[in-house]
């Protein structure tokens, strides 16, 4: 699909008020793409911190009982700046009602417990007693529960601005099973039996931080067990665009070009390991993406147009994904691209590698 023309951009972001998202689901394009069209355009829209008219807006809404907190998620702006608003506008800030409520339910001994023996983060206990992380260090001050320090762990930050093997194996894992968050965070999960490929990432990409793990309900009660492994680095991240690999980028992927050709075996092994399968038989093998242009763009640069692209509907969710199907005819040739030709053992899950029916000699 075609980029939007500057008249069709400037219509649905600005007139239309359609969100970035919006605009790439129905123009097809990345947010990458989005926002380098709208500098190249020139479109920009006013700023609300400028705009008299929101600004009144936003505190009607307040009045009429709206938190700070839905407004900051709503008009997409930090707390401190709407109760500098309200204050400069002489508006009563809303009082936490029935405070002391919460101090039934949050103990000290339960606190000791979660930050102290678990070793859980503001953020996660805070999620847990539906509140926010300021007001659980306010409690940790409270029962004179000292703060951990804070210890920043270090990692190999350009590791993304030297294309390697390894690199180009990592390169497509993030993009079948990684996160990027806030400019700064880039974080992979994996079952728990599979943690040894996070250990092995851990250590190619010198991260000294550790691997945690975590534990969900799935919906017939068997408890599912994780491993994640989570970075923060500006300088990883902001390399990361230079792949167009981007915050919120599922259902958005697009193939990373600027990688080189010679490398496309270890991203594809990178991308299978991180969301690929093969049947328990050997005998066929697929990829899965939200993004049916991934799928199309390995299809075309790496498999020759070898693999068939699926549409399904997902049972929980509803929603559209896609699969790349490789049927037992082209099967060796998959092999070959993603194991032969002196690729790095040590980046790879040997459990899948296993499946494939052919002879490795």
């Amino acid at each position: 699909m075609a980029n939007p023309t500057q008249q069709e951009l400037y219509k649905e972001y600005i007139e239309n008020n359609l969100s970035p998202q919006e605009i790439c689901s129905r123009f097809g394009i990345s947010q990458t793409q989005f926002y380098r069209l709208c500098k190249k355009y020139h479109i920009k829209k006013p700023k609300i911190t400028q705009d008299k008219l929101i600004q009144q807006q936003i505190i009607q809404e307040y009045i009429d009982g709206q938190s700070s907190i839905q407004l900051c998620k709503k008009y997409n702006v930090s707390k401190k700046w709407i109760l500098d608003l309200l204050h400069k506008n002489n508006i009563d800030i809303k009082k936490i009602k029935d405070y002391s409520k919460f101090l039934n339910v949050i103990t000290k001994d339960s606190l000791l417990a979660l930050y102290v023996d678990k070793e859980l983060s503001l953020s996660s206990i805070a999620r847990k007693y539906k509140t926010d992380h300021h007001t659980i260090a306010r409690w940790l001050f409270q029962y004179g529960i000292n703060k951990r320090k804070q210890v920043r762990h270090k990692c190999n930050d350009g590791f993304f601005r030297t294309q390697s093997r390894d690199m180009a194996y990592i390169l497509g894992f993030i993009l079948a099973d990684g996160c990027v968050r806030k400019g700064r965070i880039l974080s992979f999960g994996v079952n728990n039996k599979d943690e040894s490929i996070l250990a092995t990432i851990k250590n190619v990409m010198r991260y000294t931080g550790p691997i945690r793990h975590w534990s969900k309900l799935s919906q017939t009660n068997m408890v599912l067990t994780y491993a994640t492994l989570t970075i923060h680095s500006k300088e990883l991240v902001s390399d990361l665009f230079n792949f167009d690999i981007e915050h919120r980028k599922t259902g958005h992927e697009t193939f990373p070009e600027a990688l080189r050709p010679e490398l496309y075996g270890d991203f594809l092994r990178g991308y299978f390991d991180g969301d690929g399968s093969v049947k328990k038989d050997g005998g066929a093998a697929n990829f899965c993406s939200a993004s049916p242009v991934l799928l199309n763009s390995i299809n075309h640069k790496i498999l020759n147009g070898k693999g068939k692209l699926r549409v399904h509907i997902g049972r929980q969710t509803g929603m559209p994904y896609y699969t790349l199907d490789i049927t037992s005819k082209h099967m060796a040739s998959l092999y070959d691209i993603m194991y032969k030709d002196g690729y790095s053992d040590k980046l790879c899950l040997e459990r899948k590698k296993q499946r494939f029916r052919i002879n490795n000699e």
